[in-house]
C-alpha cells in the first residue's frame, strides 16, 4: 500500500491538538488566583498618621530627651516593586534630667523637666513582599535620616543643649491591609543622634560626647488615595 503524502500533517495536527489539551493543565500549577495568600498593593500614595512612644535612657547621664509619646505625619510612595520613599515628621512630646553640678555626687540628679522634639526627616524601606501583600501583611525595612530640633531649658544649671542634631534611624516595620485603601501600620526605629556635653560633667568621667541610641515604637493608619492629576 502506498503511503499518503497527507500523513505527516496528520501527525502535525495530532501533536498541537495533544499540545493544547495539555495547556489547561499547566496553567493550573501552584496557586489557584483566587485563592493565593497574595494580593497586588493597586495604590502607590499614602498618608500615614501615627503616635508611639520614645524610649531610651537620654545618655550616660539622661540629659538628652527620652522617655515621652510621639506623634507623625508622613507622606509614603510606593516607587516601585520594592522600593518605598516616604518623608514627613514626628513632634515629640518628651523628658530630659536635670543636672546640677554644684551639688553632691549622688545628688546632681535634681529632677526632671518636660522638653518637645521635632523630627524632619526622609526615609527608603525596602518591601519584603515586593508590590504585593502575603495574607494582608505587607513587611517592610529600611532606615530613615533627618534632623532633630529640641527646645532648651533656659535656666539650666549645667547649660546643656540638646539643640539641633543630625539623626538616623534603622526601622523594621509590617502594614496590615484592611483594603485597598487602608492599612494599620506598626513599626520599630532605632534613633541614634550625637550627645555633646559641657565642662559641667567632665566630674562624671564621661566623654566631651557620644552617641545614644534610643528604640522607638510607632502604630499608625495608613490611608491611600489618589492624585488629582
Amino acid at each position: 500500500m502506498k503511503p499518503s503524502r497527507h500523513r505527516p500533517l496528520l501527525h502535525l495536527a495530532a501533536l498541537i491538538g495533544t499540545l493544547g489539551t495539555a495547556a489547561p493543565g499547566a496553567a493550573q500549577v501552584g496557586h489557584d488566583p483566587a485563592t493565593s495568600p497574595y494580593r497586588d498593593i493597586r495604590r502607590s500614595t499614602f498618608l500615614v498618621l501615627s503616635g508611639g512612644r520614645f524610649l531610651g535612657s537620654g545618655g550616660a547621664v539622661g540629659v538628652a530627651p527620652h522617655g515621652g509619646n510621639v506623634y507623625g505625619l508622613r507622606m509614603s510612595f510606593l516607587a516601585n516593586r520594592t522600593i518605598q520613599l516616604s518623608a514627613g515628621g514626628f513632634y515629640g512630646m518628651l523628658s530630659r534630667s536635670i543636672y546640677d553640678p554644684a551639688e553632691p555626687a549622688d545628688e546632681r540628679i535634681v529632677g526632671t523637666t518636660d522638653t518637645d522634639v521635632l523630627w524632619i526627616d526622609a526615609a527608603i524601606h525596602f518591601n519584603l513582599t515586593g508590590g504585593k501583600t502575603w495574607h494582608r501583611l505587607a513587611p517592610f525595612a529600611g532606615a530613615a535620616a533627618g534632623l532633630a530640633f529640641s527646645e532648651n531649658l533656659p535656666d539650666d544649671p549645667a547649660s546643656f543643649k540638646m539643640g539641633t542634631k543630625f539623626f538616623l534611624a534603622p526601622v523594621l516595620g509590617v502594614r496590615f491591609f484592611l483594603g485597598q485603601r487602608l492599612a494599620l501600620q506598626a513599626e520599630s526605629r532605632f534613633n541614634f543622634w550625637q550627645i555633646k556635653y559641657t565642662t559641667a560633667f567632665v566630674q562624671e568621667a564621661i566623654e566631651s560626647s557620644e552617641w545614644s541610641v534610643s528604640p522607638w515604637l510607632n502604630l499608625g493608619l495608613a490611608w491611600a488615595f489618589d492624585w488629582p492629576f
